[in-house]
C-alpha cells in the first residue's frame, strides 16, 4: 500500500518498497497457506506496477506472470485479483507497443470489473484499450473513446482517471492536428496531475505541451519547455522519456541554428531496452548521431530520424537504423 501511494511521485523508492514487501511475503511461514500465496501475489503485482512506472517492461511482465500463478493457485483469490494483473499487463503491452495484445487483455479486464461493479477500473481498462487504438493509428476513434471516458470520470468525480483520459485524448487531437483544442485539454490535465501530486505524469504532460508548441512552429518557446522537461524526466528516473525529450530539444535547437550545448547533451543520452538486440540497434543510431554532431554535420532531420527510430524500435525490433539523407 505504501508503494502504491508513491509510484507516481517517487517510483524508484516505491520499487524498493515492493522488493521489501516481496522479501517479507517470501519469509512468511508456509503453514499459513493461502494467506502466504495471496501476499506473494499482491507484492509481486505491486512490484510490477513500480517497474511499469520506471519503464522496465520486461521485468514488469515477468513479475506479473509470477503474480498470476500465485493468484491462480490460491483458494483465497478470485477473478478480481486476476483482473488487476490483466489491467497492469495491458498497460505494459501498451507502453511496449504490443498493441493487439493490449486491446485483448484490456477488454478481458474491463468485463471482470464491470461484473464486479467497479466502474472506475472499468473506465481505466477502456482507456488502456483507447490508448492502444491511438498508438495503432486510429486517432479519431481513440479521441472519441477518451472523450467518453472523460465525461464519465468527471461525473463520478474520479480525478485520476479524468486526468489520464484528458492527457491521452489531447495526444489523439495532436495527431488530428487540432492543436489549440489539444493545448487546452493538456493544460487541464496538468492542473489535475499537480493537484494529485502525480509527478511522473505531470512531467510527461509538460513534455507533451513542449512538443505541441514546437509543432505549432514556436521553436524558441518550445525548445525552452523541452529543456525544462528533459531535466525533470531525468530527475524522476524516466530514462527513455528523458532521452526522447532531449532529442526533441536538440532538433528544435538545430532548427533555430543554435547548436550550442546540443552535442554535450546528446553525449549524455542513455536509453534502456529489455533485449540486447534492441540495445545494440539503439547504440548504432546514437553513434550515428554522435558522429554527425562531432563532424558538425548534424541536421534537425538526422536528429528526428534517430528520435523516431528509437520511439518505434520496440515495435520494429529487427529494423536497422538508416541515416536521414
Amino acid at each position: 500500500a505504501a508503494a502504491n501511494e508513491r509510484h507516481e511521485s517517487r517510483p524508484t523508492f516505491s520499487l524498493e518498497l515492493t522488493v521489501t514487501a516481496c522479501t517479507i511475503a517470501k519469509a512468511l511461514p508456509h503453514t499459513i497457506g493461502a494467506g502466504r500465496r495471496l501476499s506473494m501475489g499482491m507484492a509481486l503485482r505491486e512490484r510490477a506496477n513500480a517497474l511499469r512506472y520506471l519503464g522496465k517492461f520486461k521485468d514488469a511482465l515477468l513479475a506479473l506472470d509470477y503474480a498470476e500463478r500465485f493468484f491462480d493457485t490460491s483458494p483465497g483469490a478470485d477473478d478480481f485479483d486476476l483482473a488487476l494483473v490483466w489491467l497492469l499487463r495491458a498497460t505494459v503491452f501498451m507502453k511496449g507497443e504490443r498493441l493487439p495484445e493490449g486491446i485483448v487483455v484490456a477488454r478481458d479486464a474491463s468485463r471482470v470489473f464491470r461484473d464486479y461493479g467497479d466502474r472506475d477500473r472499468e473506465l481505466t481498462s477502456v482507456m488502456v484499450e483507447a490508448c492502444c487504438l491511438l498508438l495503432s493509428g486510429h486517432a479519431q476513434e481513440a479521441a472519441e473513446a477518451f472523450g467518453r471516458v472523460s465525461d464519465l470520470a468527471r461525473e463520478r468525480g474520479n480525478t485520476r482517471v479524468l486526468a489520464s483520459a484528458l492527457q491521452n485524448g489531447a495526444a489523439a487531437l495532436v495527431d488530428l492536428q487540432q492543436l489549440d483544442r489539444a493545448e487546452r485539454i493538456y493544460s487541464e490535465a496538468l492542473v489535475l496531475y499537480d493537484e494529485l501530486g502525480a509527478s511522473t505524469e505531470k512531467a510527461r504532460t509538460m513534455w507533451a505541451l513542449g512538443s505541441l508548441v514546437v509543432a505549432r512552429g514556436q521553436l524558441e518557446e518550445g525548445a525552452a519547455r523541452l529543456d525544462h522537461s528533459r531535466a525533470e524526466l531525468a530527475r524522476l528516473g524516466l530514462t527513455n522519456d528523458a532521452a526522447q525529450a532531449t532529442l526533441e530539444w536538440a532538433e528544435a535547437r538545430l532548427a533555430l541554428n543554435k547548436p550550442e550545448g546540443v552535442a554535450a547533451a546528446c553525449r549524455k543520452i542513455v536509453v534502456v531496452f529489455s533485449s540486447e538486440g534492441l540495445q545494440h540497434h539503439a547504440k548504432e543510431a546514437l553513434a550515428a548521431l554522435h558522429e554527425g554532431l562531432r563532424a558538425g554535420k548534424a541536421t534537425p532531420e538526422l536528429v528526428r530520424s534517430v528520435r523516431l527510430y528509437l520511439e518505434q524500435l520496440p515495435a520494429n525490433p529487427t529494423q536497422p537504423f538508416v541515416m536521414a539523407s
